[in-house]
């Protein structure tokens, strides 16, 4: 039990320097704190609303030690989306009006994110051939994670690009120079 829990411990020390250090890498990747923020945030969010689908379609919660991976997946997956969008984003804004340039970016982005998206899912969902339960469960949940970080990324980290963009960038750049 104390090897257990030592383990737990080292995993835990881990995890969270690999999101700290994911987060630091998005602020100097995205040029904002308040974005890398809030896409952390939308990922952080992905991983309960996938395991709410998870459950409510297999009725089963038990996802095994190997779903510990699904941290870092998921946050690898989530982070390169957000990247997409806003440089398609970045790519489009200047010399239009913001609305065309989310629209464009929009447009461009989701299309890319989601070729990405549904073949990363279809990969997972093709362990779902083993009869072993714990590569079983962990196929299902990162196929639901995937999506799940998708839909996050094309609804809510837009919403919350385009808050940051009226509100926040700005000020930002003011506080940071």
């Amino acid at each position: 039990e104390i090897l257990m829990l030592r383990a737990l411990h080292g995993d835990m020390v881990l995890a969270i320097s690999s999101f700290a250090l994911v987060l630091l890498y998005a602020w100097f990747r995205m040029g904002s704190f308040v974005l890398a923020v809030m896409a952390m945030t939308m990922i952080a969010l992905s991983f309960p609303v996938s395991l709410f689908f998870y459950v409510l379609f297999f009725g089963d919660a038990k996802l095994g030690a190997l779903s510990v991976l699904s941290a870092y997946i998921g946050l690898g997956v989530g982070v390169d989306n957000c990247y997409v969008f806003l440089d398609a984003f970045r790519q489009t804004r200047h010399g239009r009006t913001i609305e065309r340039a989310f629209g464009g970016a929009f447009n461009r982005s989701a299309r890319a994110m989601f070729v990405t998206s549904f073949t990363t899912a279809l990969a997972f969902l093709a362990n779902m051939i083993s009869s072993i339960p714990v590569i079983f469960s962990f196929a299902v949940f990162m196929a639901t994670l995937v999506v799940v970080i998708y839909l996050f990324t094309i609804t809510l980290f837009v919403a919350m690009v385009a808050a940051w963009e009226k509100h926040v960038e700005v000020a930002e750049g003011n506080l940071w120079k």
